[in-house]
Parts: structure tokens; sequence; C-alpha cells
């Protein structure tokens, strides 16, 4: 999958050995990027770099016959080699002969390295089955999601996000460790929020089809909303070429399960547009009964790990290379969505991702934990089920009523930044003369209430919403008094000797409880209302 061929070069050293070295093809074609190799070890400069780059060309050309070859890839996770489907994890390729090799160049070592094995496999099965078999749901559920993602791309589920989030000293860590422990070492698998998001695509580059995991929301910097966007968007950044088009070899997709863990939930209620929401799962539950048996797994995982992904892989490679197994695997998941949606009672989207962790726990405890079918089947059923009750919230107001009910707590909790109407307009002049960062002002006689435009972007930053999203959403659904002519979503209106444009809400839809069943829409004496042609308005 790489963009060009590679080599291996080796060359003398001066104690007598020798050495070697991968590059792309390009910096052997190019005698200033082989000259750039003599900081790595090469015996070449910019001298003798072209009578290098010749001998090497000539010496390729004579012994391509004989030279050895062999098939690698740039990224751990599936490819398709001579029509057949196998898994590269780390160095180690579950699939036909021959085969596919690691990337050796040295940018990806550290997640070559990552996924090696260590210790006792016995010892991270006895933990695994431990939970598996205690109280606790959400360690058989979020076990089964370190399992899902090479499953994701089979039975046709996007990228999503599962967070583990609540109080410190429930488990979460410690779970995440263990689930990440089934791949590799968790200390170069668990990553941290204290980075940019490009970094965390960047990982991409180097693996798909495998869970992504970071621990410890709160101490991170990045943007939320930018984050759960990048990594289940399946698409890196697209860079340009210097002959024009794209960089092929900066374009990257995956398919993965990212794992999160904190103190908080990764998705706010309050600020999110629905798209965040969609794309996250958020569990809150304790674990372990016990702080010291998550201290235990903590010293199990850095000394026992690796082991546990390999049977499962060798499963699921088995699958995916019997079209026939496969369609089965894609029809159990779409009845596990379905089962769901009618227990649960939420979306088709929501529903798919549990369904995909379900069916990833109950394929991980058969061929891993040695649990039989039925049993198996049945406990992920059940976890999956309290995961989607629990973890997707059953409805998402709409950011127009979201963005109407801060109005009403800024209301509640800022009453000096509002002006109620009473008395004559010279009075509500003199009192908003006197009133800093004004937001708005409730004109009981006329039903209405008057925001202030640039309040109203104050607000809205501070929910994180677009404000013209806001106000589109208002005047779509006629939550905002129109000008004359229909055209204008803001007014001005006049009190005294002041004129401003205002957003107008009428009072029974901005604050129900304040309004009055009889009041008269009339033209007040406290101002007049006009539209941007100096026409009276006729709202």
């Amino acid at each position: 999958d790489a963009t060009q061929p590679l080599l291996m070069l080796a060359y003398n050293t001066p104690p007598g050995d020798y050495a070697f070295t991968w590059v792309g093809r390009g910096e052997v074609t190019d005698h200033r990027k082989l000259a750039d190799l003599g900081g790595a070890g090469l015996p070449t400069d910019t001298t003798s770099a072209r009578a290098v780059q010749q001998f090497l060309l000539r010496m390729e050309a004579m012994n391509a016959e004989e030279m050895p070859t062999c098939i690698v890839a740039t990224r751990s996770g599936w490819h398709q080699f001579a029509g057949r489907w196998g898994y590269l994890i780390g160095r180690d390729w579950i699939g036909d002969s021959p085969g596919v090799q690691p990337d050796p160049r040295r940018s990806n070592a550290q997640f070559l390295n990552a996924f090696r094995h260590a210790g006792d496999p016995d010892q991270w099965l006895v933990a695994a089955k431990r939970l598996y078999y205690g109280k606790s749901w959400a360690a058989r559920w979020i076990l089964g999601a370190g399992f899902a993602s090479p499953l994701l791309r089979m039975i046709g589920v996007r990228s999503f996000i599962v967070h583990h989030w609540g109080q410190s000293g429930i488990g979460k860590t410690a779970l995440l460790r263990l689930a990440m422990a089934a791949w590799g070492d968790p200390d170069a698998l668990v990553g941290s929020f204290n980075r940019t998001v490009i970094s965390v695509t960047e990982i991409f580059r180097h693996m798909t089809d495998i869970p992504l995991a970071m621990d410890e929301l709160q101490v991170g910097t990045l943007d939320r909303a930018q984050f759960i966007h990048a990594v289940t968007g399946r698409t890196g950044r697209t860079r340009g070429a210097r002959d024009g088009g794209v960089r092929e070899d900066r374009i990257q997709t995956w398919d993965a399960v990212v794992m999160t863990t904190g103190e908080e939930p990764i998705v706010s209620a309050m600020s999110d547009l629905g798209g965040e929401t969609n794309r996250a799962v958020q569990i809150s539950s304790e674990v372990f009964q016990d702080q010291e048996d998550a201290a235990d797994v903590h010293v199990l995982t850095a000394r026992h790990f690796g082991y546990a992904i390999r049977p499962f892989l060798e499963r699921v490679q088995q699958l995916r290379n019997d079209a026939a197994m496969t369609e089965k695997l894609i029809e159990a998941h779409r009845q596990r969505q379905h089962e769901l949606m009618r227990e649960a009672g939420r979306s088709a989207n929501h529903a798919a991702m549990v369904a995909a962790v379900s069916l990833a726990q109950q394929m991980m405890a058969v061929a891993v934990l040695g649990v039989s079918l039925d049993e198996a089947r049945s406990m992920a059923r059940a976890a999956a089920t309290i995961a989607l009750r629990e973890g997707v919230p059953a409805t998402i107001l709409p950011v127009a009523e979201r963005a109407l009910a801060y109005l009403r707590e800024h209301r509640a909790t800022c009453a000096t930044q509002w002006i109620d109407v009473v008395g004559d307009s010279n009075q509500v002049a003199t009192q908003l003369k006197k009133t800093k960062d004004l937001t708005g002002i409730i004109v009981p006689p006329r039903a209405e209430v008057w925001i202030f435009p640039r309040a109203l972007a104050r607000m809205c930053h501070e929910m994180a919403f677009p404000a013209e999203r806001v106000i589109r959403d208002w005047w779509d659904r006629g939550w905002l008094v129109r000008s004359a002519d229909g055209e204008h979503m803001s007014l001005r209106r006049k009190f005294g000797s002041m004129t401003a444009r205002v957003y107008v809400i009428p009072i029974h839809i901005a604050f129900p409880a304040e309004a009055e069943d009889d009041v008269i829409l009339s033209m007040p004496p406290i101002g007049t209302d006009d539209d941007d042609d100096d026409k009276k308005s006729k709202s």
C-alpha cells in the first residue's frame, strides 16, 4: 500500500561489520536524496552520490532476477493480497503465505513495537474472565469494544467513540489498559488527550481496523467537537502535491472504535449540534468493587500482554475469506441491531454501533475466553441493551429549543442584564443607559422580548452554537417576529430618543410563564416599529 517500492541497502561499517537501511526507491534514483542518507550512516556524500547512484542502478539491473522480494504494508490492519484477506498486526501476518511484512522504516518502529507480546498469556485470560463473570456489565461490554474494530469494515459500520466516564477510582483506566493489553503493550497503545487533533489522526497512517485508546479526557486541550469529527470521519487531511493534485501518500482512511476515558462526558448535551452525539456511546458505570483490584490490573498489564487478540483475528480472518460466513455475520449484526432498537428504543445509528460491540463481545468470549456460544450470546445481548439505554440519550433536543432554554436560564441567573418595561419610554431610555452588558428588554404591553444581536452572539458563543444556526432555526420555526416585507430577521425598535435593531420574540414563546392571556397586541406608546425601508411594520 506504499506509493513507491522500498529497497534495503546494505553497507560496510568501520568495525568490519555491515548494516542496512530501508529507503524509498525515489531516494536512490535522486542523487541529492542519496547524499542525505550519509547522515544515517550510509557511506555517501555530495561528492560520491552520483557514482554510488549509478552503481546501485547498474547492480539492480544486472541482478534483478536473483534479488529476493517481499510484500510490504505501511499499516497494521486488513490487507488483500492475491485475492485473499489477511491481517497484519505489528510484525505478525495472520493469513496465507507468503504473507505481508510491515514497513521496516524507522518512522514506523514505535507502532511495530507496540504490538509485541510479553509475559504469560494465561495471566491476561484470568483477569479478563474475572471481569467477564463479575457484576459489572460495563466491564464485559467495554472489553468487547476492544475487539470490535476488525469487524467494522466487514459489517459496514462506520468508526465511532466508546467513552467511559465517571469519578476517579471506578476503574476506567485499568479497564482500558486491560482491553488494549489484548493487542500489545498498553503503555504504548494507550495515549493521552494532551495533544493536537492532527497528531491523533496521523496515528492512522500506521494502523487501521485497530482500536485507538486515549485516557483522561479532562487533561486535554484539544477541541472536543473537532476531535470527535476527525477520528470518526474515516479520512485524514488531504495535502497538495508540488506538481498539482494531491499527495497520495498523505491520503489515508480508517475504521476503528475509538475508546476514551475521562471524568466527564466527551459530548455536552448543551453544546452539541447533534453530530457529536450521533458518533458516540457514553458509559458511566463502576467496574471494580475495590481499588486494589484496579491496581492489580495495572501491574498485570504492564507485564503480560499481546496474546489474546491473535486467536480472535485468526477466526475473523477465516470468516472474511468465506463469503457465505461473511454474509451470516452481516445478517447477525442486522438482527442484533433491530433487537436492540425494539428493546431500548434508540436510533438505528446508535443501535448499529452497540450491536457491533455486542457481536465482538460474543465472538471474543467464545474464541478467547472459551465461553459457550449460548452463554456468550445471552450475556452480549444483555450488556448491549443496558449500554444502549444508558449510553445514548432517548431524545436529543433541537438546537432551537436548547438555545431558547439557555435564554430562559440566562434571564433567571443574570437578571441585571435584562430590563422589564415599566412606565413611559423616557424611563426605559434612562434605565437602558444605566444597564451594562444589556442582553434584552421584556415588553409585556407588546407581548414581546427584544434581544440585542451582540448579546445573542455572546450567548451562542457560550453554548458553542453558531449564532447564524440559532437565528435561522428560530426564523424557520416562526419564533421571530418578521418585518413588514417578511425578509428581515431583525427589526428596529424605538423607545424615547433611542433606536436599536433587535431580534423580536413573542413573549409567550420566550417566557411562557410571564405571558398574559389578555395581552392586546397593539402599538404601545413606548416606541414605534420600522423595517429597513422606514415603513411602519405590520408585525
